[in-house]
């Protein structure tokens, strides 16, 4: 059983909710001055009612609180107990269609139906009072910081109603809120996107402030539904959004015989639009096909460009490679690589240079430099040629040098690592980098703190059971 095959038989289902267990030091010293408490989110299980998912993304949310002070971590996690996921658990069988997974008997039991799974498992935040559990193709839902309770639905204040149209209501009543919201410091706002379909496609934009207040802020008409995931917004305030030549086939969906990530027609002869939206002016450049999950950050340079690092994939991860990579066959993963684009809104000139030639994924940079030029980005990567394709390294990529640092853990899949910077730190890199990962040979889920600077071990525990490695989290100081 190789090492991907090992982790989902440990991950398959994750029964147990624990709260306030302490975990158990396996090495290291607890560095001084990390206080707080680290929220992660992610799919919690593989399969669910006995019927497996056919996709990464398609797993129940379940958060996992980490909370370190000097004396170790404690450890809590819960499923996010959507209205879906309740309603399941009682009936003991799957009613509901997923991104990439239909309801259990052919296309008879998921025609005609438009209601789809909240899964509730991408990202988690923390803002204007509120926690959310966030998923791009709906509603937020708001969890109890401190008892992991999900208190239900949150459409800030009826702003993610949608009242668009009557089509528009029947097809999506609820208005996507992305799962990669924006904030940043000189603004005090977060700033979010969603992806409508309906009678007319539209890419929606957000702002919230730190009461916690949404508004609608545009809406830009598109040409065609573009499967977006991730986007950037430079310090000045604008956003760029790639929309790639994939697309969903809302019809064919509703028809039932295909998962909407089975629907997703992706033209790779065709070239990528990269839109940037300057508060009330849009402008349209043109780049070659790529597919990008993740951007690393973005800024303005000095000769007036606008710099955006991303994790580019030269081909899109269609349905068929997700339901390989569940079936543990680990060659079937794709890699991104660092590729920094520099957009000229004058001469609608767009160039790209490979910042290092590794797979690279999940990344974070320092917080406080979102929007802004900085040189270091942290994520899970693979930098060595190998027999197969699983990202078994953490890596710190420097970005103004186009050089690289990372650290291996053999037999390991680790998690989306989260910069803490220390406190009075002056550096860019002086912070903590805090990630699980899962050990084959052993068959622990691990909690690493690693020193930002060197990517050194300083401190690791073993969680009380094992837990899919999950998506994203977010660290609030004590």
């Amino acid at each position: 059983m190789n090492v991907l095959q090992s982790y989902l038989a440990a991950t398959k289902t994750v029964g147990t909710e624990f709260e306030k267990k302490p975990l158990l030091k396996i090495k290291g010293k607890m560095p001084d001055g990390l206080k707080g408490t680290l929220f992660r989110n992610g799919n919690g299980n593989h399969e669910h009612m006995g019927s497996p998912y056919d996709h990464v993304f398609d797993g129940d949310g379940m958060i996992n609180k980490f909370e370190i002070g000097r004396n170790g971590i404690m450890y809590s996690n819960a499923f996010v107990k959507t209205r879906e996921f309740k309603e399941e658990v009682k009936a003991g069988k799957m009613l509901y269609r997923s991104f990439g997974t239909n309801i259990p008997g052919g296309w008879k039991n998921n025609i005609g139906k438009l209601s789809f799974k909240n899964a509730a498992n991408t990202n988690i935040i923390q803002f204007g009072g509120k926690m959310l559990a966030l998923w791009e193709g709906g509603w937020p839902h708001e969890i109890n910081p401190e008892t992991l309770e999900t208190i239900g639905r949150y459409n800030y204040q009826g702003v993610l109603q949608n009242n668009f149209s009557f089509i528009d209501k029947k097809v999506q009543p609820e208005l996507p809120f992305s799962a990669h919201p924006k904030f940043l410091p000189d603004h005090n706002k977060l700033f979010n996107f969603g992806t409508s379909p309906g009678g007319v496609p539209r890419l929606i934009l957000y702002e919230v402030n730190n009461a916690g207040k949404a508004r609608i802020t545009q809406v830009v008409k598109l040409k065609r539904l573009s499967f977006t995931h991730d986007f950037v917004v430079t310090n000045s305030g604008k956003k760029i959004f790639f929309l790639t030549p994939v697309s969903f086939n809302i019809w064919k969906t509703l028809l039932g015989a295909i998962s909407p990530v089975e629907s997703l027609d992706f033209k790779e002869n065709k070239p990528t639009t990269i839109l940037i939206v300057d508060q009330d002016k849009k402008h349209n450049l043109q780049s070659d096909f790529c597919f990008i999950f993740h951007f690393l950050n973005t800024y303005e340079d000095g000769d007036g460009n606008i710099v955006v690092d991303a994790l580019k994939m030269d081909h899109f991860p269609d349905a068929d490679s997700n339901k390989e990579v569940l079936k543990g066959n680990d060659k079937a993963i794709l890699h991104a690589k660092p590729v920094r684009y520099l957009l000229n809104l004058k001469t609608k000139e767009v160039t790209q240079e490979t910042l290092a030639d590794i797979g690279m994924e999940l990344p974070a940079v320092h917080p406080d430099l979102r929007g802004k030029a900085y040189q270091y980005a942290y994520g899970i990567a693979a930098t060595k040629a190998k027999t197969h394709s699983l990202l078994e390294e953490i890596v710190k990529l420097d970005v103004k040098n186009k050089s690289y640092q990372s650290i291996e853990f053999p037999g390991s899949i680790p998690g989306e690592p989260v910069f803490v910077p220390k406190p009075h730190a002056n550096a860019e890199d002086e912070g903590w980098l805090l990630f699980t990962r899962y050990h084959a040979k052993t068959n622990q889920t691990i909690f690493c703190i690693a020193e930002a600077k060197d990517l050194s071990i300083l401190y690791e525990a073993a969680l009380p059971h094992n837990v899919p490695i999950g998506f994203h989290g977010t660290w609030l100081p004590r």
